[in-house]
């Protein structure tokens, strides 16, 4: 089973050529992948879950990846990587 969230290329907006804009679609996604691939794996594996909360992810409607909620979900887990990292080496200086 294949995931929309995990498919990313060089040309991003497969336009036939590398950018800026690419470049700014792939740091999108870096940023946003935690929170669609969470929301993606959710509509596949908990449907009863994600028709409750309105997820979106299949192969012909993918509308909730990119999201808010994917965003806000991505900054949680992001935001909680980092200070796991800072608590880890903190711990390794004393």
């Amino acid at each position: 089973m294949s995931y929309i969230s995990t498919q990313v290329a060089l040309d991003m907006n497969r336009d036939g050529t590398i950018n800026i804009n690419d470049f700014i679609l792939l740091i999108k996604w870096f940023i946003c992948f935690p929170g669609n691939f969470l929301f993606e794996w959710i509509a596949k594996n908990l449907p009863s879950i994600a028709i409750f909360f309105g997820i979106h992810a299949t192969n012909y409607d993918h509308s909730s990846l990119y999201g808010r909620m994917a965003w806000v979900v991505s900054f949680i887990i992001w935001f909680g990587s980092y200070i796991a990292i800072i608590s880890f080496l903190d711990h390794i200086k004393k």
